[in-house]
């Protein structure tokens, strides 16, 4: 049976939406790490603790990520959500599993890329969310620094903010879901919530 993407995608976000993985809150911004007030938090880690959302992610993430099935030889996460995610679907693939460190570490070997080796190897990159992709373009210039040559970047969730749509013009950078996705599952009120907060943003 063919992958519908845009059925699993909306089946996602619904899920998410309902089990309060995605909040929208107008009245209550919320603060992330870069500094930006926004409506909308989405805590994708809290998926690792249903069960049923975690198959459904895995799932949808092995068959969207299939073309590149042949000609990765390794599969990566970027710390730490994306961790699990990639451990996950090398588990699937069998294939060996890395993961890459926000920086290399001060103590030991100094290693920022850690597990499976890369070097010459074709690696795809797996990250839970993305908003301005400085921690995954940080990643896969450590895995470059490593010798190894980025198949793609898959991300689960992406803002699509033109920070990270230029960080990543140089290489492969699927989604596989979006803020646009997000916003064809939304009420009205929701939507237009997001909608006026992406203006902002300058998020076309």
């Amino acid at each position: 049976m063919d992958f519908d993407k845009e059925k699993a995608k909306g089946e996602l976000l619904k899920k998410m939406l309902t089990t309060q993985i995605i909040l929208i809150d107008e009245s209550r911004p919320f603060q992330w790490r870069s500094g930006i007030q926004s409506p909308i938090y989405i805590d994708l880690r809290r998926m690792l603790g249903d069960v049923t959302l975690r198959n459904m992610v895995i799932n949808a993430l092995d068959a969207f990520a299939r073309p590149y099935k042949e000609s990765v030889q390794v599969v990566a996460g970027v710390a730490t959500g994306g961790i699990p995610l990639a451990t996950m679907l090398a588990d699937r693939w069998e294939l060996p599993l890395a993961y890459v460190r926000p920086q290399p570490k001060e103590y030991g070997l100094g290693k920022q890329v850690e597990g499976g080796v890369v070097a010459y190897k074709k690696v795809l990159l797996i990250e839970e969310l993305i908003s301005t992709g400085g921690s995954a373009y940080s990643a896969l210039r450590a895995l470059e620094e490593e010798r190894a040559e980025p198949e793609a970047l898959i991300s689960i969730f992406s803002y699509e903010f033109p920070e990270a749509k230029e960080r990543f013009s140089d290489y492969t950078w699927d989604r596989l879901t979006t803020i646009f996705d997000l916003i064809e599952v939304l009420d009205s009120k929701r939507r237009r919530i997001i909608q006026e907060w992406l203006k902002e943003m300058e998020v076309v």
